[in-house]
């Protein structure tokens, strides 16, 4: 299986590091629009991932702005990319939670119980999400960053690091997704 990653920066390095260690792929490649990249893995820029797609291949967008990274991750799957999860062996997810495509989790994250995230996040390393908690699209919950029980964070949000979302800050009665 190969795993290319579109976003050649040290967050797709990182991305690289944890797609290793889950031991799922035998080639793993870059697309970038910056090909002065100090890496060698780089095979294209991001308008060629049509090249990549075949029944081998999975992509992950590893770009830190969320609605970016969303909206590449929608054109490569709307063109028969099959988009891969990205998820550290360190990191908890329980068995309950509903994990969307795209999404990437980071070193020691914990994800709990009845938690629903949307394509595209990011849960950074050491973030904590509580029970019944739904992330909405493009969504990245910063190094960490809590989000405490019965919220739903609005797609393309960004909790920082530090912050501490109270329990039922968001309820799902409010949410405008």
């Amino acid at each position: 299986m190969r795993l290319v990653i579109v976003g050649a920066s040290s967050f797709g390095k990182t991305v690289r590091d944890i797609a290793i260690q889950s031991k799922k792929y035998e080639e793993i490649v870059f697309l970038d629009d910056d090909l002065q990249h100090d890496n060698n893995e780089v095979v294209g820029v991001v308008c060629d991932f049509g090249k990549f797609i075949s029944e081998s291949t999975e992509f992950i967008v590893a770009i830190g702005d969320n609605k970016r990274r969303y909206n590449i991750l929608i054109c490569i799957a709307e063109a028969g990319g099959k988009i891969a999860r990205v998820i550290h062996p360190s990191a908890y997810v329980s068995p309950t939670a509903t994990i969307g495509v795209g999404t990437i989790i980071l070193p020691n994250a914990s994800v709990g119980t009845d938690v629903v995230i949307a394509y595209g996040c990011i849960i950074n390393m050491g973030s904590i999400i509580d029970h019944k908690v739904f992330l909405g699209v493009g969504v990245h919950i910063a190094p960490g960053a809590i989000v405490k029980g019965d919220n739903v964070i609005e797609s393309f949000s960004k909790i920082e690091s530090g912050e501490v979302i109270q329990r039922g800050t968001f309820p799902i009665a409010d949410s405008k997704l």
